[in-house]
C-alpha cells in the first residue's frame, strides 16, 4: 500500500551572531505571537526579536516559510534548506536534514543570523540549544491560513520586507475571496482529503486543508472528528461515501492502485472517477501557494462555476 510521509507536519509529522537581535520574554500588554511592535516581533514561544538588524544568513526549517522567502524575492538570504525543500531555486543550498531533527553540526556550520523553526518547549530541543548558543530563532506554529498570514507579516518585517509581505498577503486574501465568490450558491459536496493510505489518515477540522476545502466550495467529510490529522478506518470512509476523494501523492498512477485496492473499490467516488491526486508539495503547506491550491480544488469540485481566469 502507498504511504506518503507528511514532511511538514509536527508529528513523530549557529555561532553567536546577535547583530542587534534582542531576545527575551514577550512584552506585557497582551502582545500575541506574530504581533509586530514598533521595534520587535513576538514568536510562538513568547520571545521577541528586534527589527533593527539586517539578517542575511537565514535558515528556514519550515517549508512554507521557505516558500514565503522565495515569494518575497529575497531567496539570496537563504543559506540552507531542509530535505523537504525541493524547489529548483534551492538545489544548490546545503541541506540540514529534517525540519524537526536537523543535523545540528551542519546547521551551526552555516553561521545563520536567523533560524525559523517549529516551536519546541523541550530544554534539550534544537531551538533551545540554538538559543543557548546565542543564535537568533523565530518559532512559528503554522497550521492554518490565519497562522501563515500572521507569521508571514512578522517574518517579512524581520527580513526588512514588510511592504512586500503586506502586498503578498493582501493578494492572497483577494484571491481567496474571489474563489469563494465563484462557487457561492453551488451544491456543497463532501470531500475527504487523504494524506496517508495505510492506515487512512485524513485532514481534520481546523486545519488549513479544511479551510481550503471550504474556500473551494466543499465540505470536509471528517469535520466532526477531533485532531488535526486523525487516522480513520477504511470501513468508516466507505460508510461515509464522500462525493470526492482527494489523495495527497506525487505519483498520479497511485490512483489506479487505489481503484484496485480492496475496500477503496467500495467508495463510489473512487470507482466513478471522482478521486484525484494532489501534489503534497503544494497542498500540504499553508504558504504562499494557498490560493493556487484553492483554485485547483475549486476547479475540480465546480468546473462549471470557476472563472477560467482563476484556474
Amino acid at each position: 500500500m502507498m504511504r506518503r510521509p507528511l514532511g511538514w507536519l509536527p508529528v513523530a509529522l549557529a555561532m553567536c551572531v546577535a547583530g542587534g537581535c534582542e531576545r527575551g520574554p514577550a512584552p506585557a500588554g497582551g502582545v500575541a505571537s506574530g504581533d509586530i511592535g514598533g521595534e520587535f516581533v513576538v514568536d510562538d514561544i513568547g520571545d521577541t526579536l528586534g527589527l533593527g538588524s539586517s539578517r542575511t544568513r537565514v535558515v528556514s526549517m519550515i517549508p512554507s516559510v521557505t516558500d514565503l522567502v522565495l515569494a518575497l524575492g529575497i531567496e539570496d538570504r537563504l543559506v540552507g534548506r531542509t530535505r523537504y525543500d525541493s524547489r529548483p531555486e534551492l538545489a544548490d543550498l546545503p541541506s540540514v536534514g529534517g525540519g524537526l531533527d536537523p543535523d545540528l553540526e551542519s546547521l551551526l556550520g552555516l553561521a545563520p543570523d536567523l533560524v525559523v523553526l517549529w516551536p519546541d518547549h523541550d530544554l534539550r530541543g534544537v531551538g533551545a540549544r540554538l538559543r543557548d548558543l546565542g543564535i537568533p530563532t523565530y518559532s512559528a506554529r503554522i497550521e492554518g491560513i490565519a497562522d501563515f498570514r500572521r507569521h508571514g507579516a512578522a517574518i517579512g518585517a524581520l527580513l526588512g520586507s514588510a511592504a512586500r509581505a503586506d502586498s503578498l498577503l493582501g493578494s492572497l486574501d483577494h484571491e481567496l475571496r474571489a474563489i469563494r465568490r465563484s462557487v457561492q450558491g453551488r451544491p456543497v459536496p463532501e470531500v475527504v482529503y487523504v494524506v496517508a493510505l495505510n492506515p487512512p489518515t485524513v485532514a481534520g477540522p481546523g486545519t488549513f486543508v479544511d479551510s481550503l476545502i471550504a474556500t473551494a466550495g466543499g465540505r470536509n467529510a471528517f469535520r466532526d472528528l477531533t485532531g488535526n490529522w486523525p487516522q480513520v478506518s477504511l470501513e468508516e470512509v466507505v460508510r461515509r461515501q464522500p462525493d470526492f476523494v482527494a489523495v495527497s501523492v506525487t505519483d498520479v498512477s497511485a490512483l489506479g492502485q487505489l481503484r484496485d485496492a480492496p475496500g477503496w473499490r467500495s467508495v463510489a467516488a473512487v470507482r466513478d472517477g471522482r478521486a484525484a491526486a494532489f501534489d503534497p508539495n503544494r497542498f500540504n503547506r499553508p504558504g504562499p501557494g494557498l490560493a493556487r491550491a484553492a483554485r485547483e480544488l475549486a476547479a475540480w469540485l465546480h468546473p462549471e462555476a470557476v472563472d477560467p481566469d482563476l484556474r
